[in-house]
C-alpha cells in the first residue's frame, strides 16, 4: 500500500506523529447503535428466515457475520473516497476476499497474490553497506531499481540479487572511489540473497530411514525381524520444509492481507486449501471485531402472508391446477409465501479493536477512516422490501493512548447510556421512545442540530475529570461522536 495516502474522511483524531500509512498503534472501543422498523435485520435460515429473537428474554439479535457483511458489501460497490467502483475495479488493498461464488483457493492462487508474495520474500532479505555519494552512484541507482541510496545515511541497500554484471559495472561507475571495498562487501552479501530467492521455487522434500534388504548380503533373517525390505517405512516419512519455506508463507500471508480489507480487517482461515494449507500463518486473526448486537427492548415479530399471480413454469401451472380443482378461490396461477419482520427494534452492539492484531496484519489508520466511513453507510445500498427502515443512529469511539489500553472496554461501554423512557411500555414504536447519553460532550446543542449534521468531523474536548464520572482520564481517552440522533434524556424524566 502506498506510503502518500491521506485521511478522506477524518473520522478518527490522529495522534501527534502518526502518519496515515502507519500502523494503528493505539487501542479503540466502539459502541454502535441502529434501528429497525418494519424490517428483518437478521434472518434465520432455520427458522424459515425469521428474524432472529432470543427466546428467554424475546429480544432480537443479529450476528456479528451480518454486521461485516454490511461493510464487505459496501468496499464491493464504493472506492475509499465513497466514489462508485467502475468496471471491478477497487481500490488497490480495498479488494474483498469472502465475497460471493468465489472459490478462496483460486485466489490465493492468483498470479497478482503470488507476484506480490514473492516481491516481500525477496524484500525481507535487503542487504546495505555505506558508500560515499558520486554522480555516477547517483545515475547507477537510477536505473537500476533494485537499488536505492539514502543521501542522508550514505546506505547504498540492495533488495534480492546482485549479479557479478552488476558488481562490475557500479565498481566501474564508482572509477577511483575509495569506497569498492564497500561493493565488494555488498556483492558477498547478495551473494546469500540469491540461495534465499532460488528457496521461492525450492519443494518439500521427503527423509525417512531406508531399510537394507539382508536378502541381498547373504545374512540370514531372524525371527521378528521386520527390516527385510528396500522400502521406506511410512511412519518414518515427514516433511523437511527448506530453510525459507516459513518466511514464504508468511509472504502468502501478508499479500492477501495486503490486496484484501476484510482479511486485513477482520481475519480469516485461510489453511484450508491453496499455499497455506495447514500452515499456522493461514490462521489470521483480524484487528475488528464485532460482538452480537442485541435489541434494547423486546421486539414484535409480525408474520405476513402473501401470494403469487403466477407460475415459473408449465409444470408448476399444471399442479397448481390440479391442487385448485373446483375452488375459484385459489384457481389460476396463485401461489402462496410469508414474510417476516419485526415492527421496531434499537440494536446495540461493541467493536473491538486490537493494535496488536493491527500489526500482524498492517491495519492503518487510513484503514481505520475507511472502516468508520462504511459503518456510517453500512446500510445505505441494503435496502430491500423487507429492510428498508435500517439505520445507524449512534457510533462512538473510544481512542485510547496506548496499546493495552487505559481503562476496561467495559467501563467505557457502561458510560453509553440508552433507555427506555417509558419503561412500562412493552414494545418500542420508534427511537422517539428512547433517550440516550454519553460521555465529555455537551449534547443539547449537538441534539438540535442532530438531523442536519449527524457525522461530526471532531469531537468537543471533555470539560473535567468529574464530568466524565471518574471513570476515564479524559486526557488519555478521546470520546469521539461520530454519529448521535438519539434525543437526550429531559431533566424531569
Amino acid at each position: 500500500m502506498s506510503n502518500d495516502i491521506e485521511l478522506h474522511h477524518k473520522l478518527i483524531t490522529m495522534p501527534t506523529g502518526k502518519k496515515a500509512s502507519d500502523i494503528v498503534f493505539e487501542r479503540h472501543d466502539m459502541v454502535l447503535l441502529f434501528e429497525a422498523k418494519k424490517a428483518n435485520p437478521n434472518g434465520d435460515p432455520d427458522a424459515e428466515n425469521m428474524p432472529r429473537i432470543q427466546p428467554n428474554t424475546l429480544k432480537g439479535l443479529v450476528t456479528d457475520v451480518c454486521l461485516k457483511r454490511k461493510i464487505r458489501n459496501f468496499f464491493s460497490l464504493y472506492k475509499t473516497d465513497g466514489t462508485l467502483i467502475e468496471d471491478g475495479k477497487t481500490t488497490d488493498g480495498y479488494g474483498i476476499f469472502i465475497r460471493e461464488n468465489a472459490i478462496l483457493e483460486q485466489l490465493m492462487k492468483s498470479p497478482p497474490i503470488e507476484e506480490l508474495a514473492k516481491k516481500i520474500f525477496v524484500e525481507r532479505y535487503e542487504t546495505n553497506e555505506k558508500v560515499e555519494r558520486s554522480s555516477e552512484l547517483d545515475n547507477f541507482v537510477k536505473e537500476h531499481k533494485k537499488y536505492r541510496y539514502d543521501a542522508s545515511s550514505k546506505i547504498l541497500t540492495i533488495t534480492g540479487v546482485m549479479t557479478d554484471a552488476d558488481k562490475k559495472t557500479l565498481i566501474d561507475s564508482l572509477k577511483e572511489n575509495a569506497d569498492k571495498k564497500a561493493i565488494e562487501k555488498l556483492f558477498e552479501k547478495a551473494q546469500h540473497n540469491k540461495i534465499i530467492e532460488n528457496c521461492w521455487d525450492a519443494k518439500k522434500a521427503k527423509k525417512g530411514t531406508k531399510k537394507k534388504d539382508k536378502s541381498k548380503t547373504g545374512d540370514t533373517a531372524q525371527p521378528g525381524d521386520t527390516s527385510t525390505t528396500d522400502t521406506v517405512d511410512d511412519k518414518q516419512q515427514e516433511d523437511e520444509l527448506n530453510p525459507s519455506e516459513e518466511k514464504k508463507q508468511e509472504s502468502y500471508r501478508d499479500a492477501l492481507c495486503q490486496s484484501y480489507f476484510d482479511l486485513r480487517a477482520f481475519g480469516g482461515v485461510l489453511s484450508t486449501e491453496g499455499p497455506l494449507k495447514g500452515s499456522f500463518y493461514g490462521q489470521v486473526r483480524g484487528p475488528l471485531q464485532f460482538s452480537f448486537a442485541e435489541s434494547l427492548d423486546k421486539v414484535l415479530q409480525m408474520d405476513f402472508t402473501i401470494t403469487r399471480c403466477c407460475s415459473t413454469s408449465k409444470k408448476e401451472e399444471d399442479q397448481l391446477k390440479k391442487q385448485s380443482e373446483g375452488d375459484e378461490k385459489t384457481g389460476g396461477n396463485r401461489t402462496m409465501g410469508r414474510k417476516y419482520n419485526i415492527d421496531y427494534g434499537l440494536y446495540r452492539t461493541h467493536i473491538y479493536f486490537s493494535p496488536a492484531f493491527a500489526a500482524k496484519t498492517g491495519f492503518t489508520y487510513a484503514d481505520l477512516d475507511n472502516f468508520l466511513f462504511a459503518i456510517t453507510h453500512m446500510f445505505t445500498d441494503d435496502t430491500s422490501a423487507n429492510r428498508s427502515g435500517m439505520r445507524v443512529v449512534g457510533l462512538i469511539d473510544f481512542q485510547h493512548s496506548r496499546p493495552l489500553g487505559n481503562e476496561h472496554a467495559h467501563k467505557l461501554f457502561d458510560m453509553v447510556k440508552v433507555e427506555m423512557r417509558n419503561k412500562s411500555k412493552e414494545f418500542p414504536e420508534s427511537i422517539e421512545d428512547y433517550w440516550g447519553e454519553y460521555p465529555g460532550t455537551d449534547q443539547k446543542e449537538e441534539h438540535k442540530n442532530s438531523n442536519n449534521n449527524s457525522v461530526c468531523d471532531q469531537n468537543k474536548k471533555p470539560e473535567t475529570q468529574e464530568e466524565l464520572n471518574g471513570k476515564i482520564d479524559a486526557n488519555k481517552i478521546k470520546v469521539k461522536k461520530i454519529i448521535w440522533e438519539i434525543p437526550k434524556k429531559k431533566n424531569n424524566v
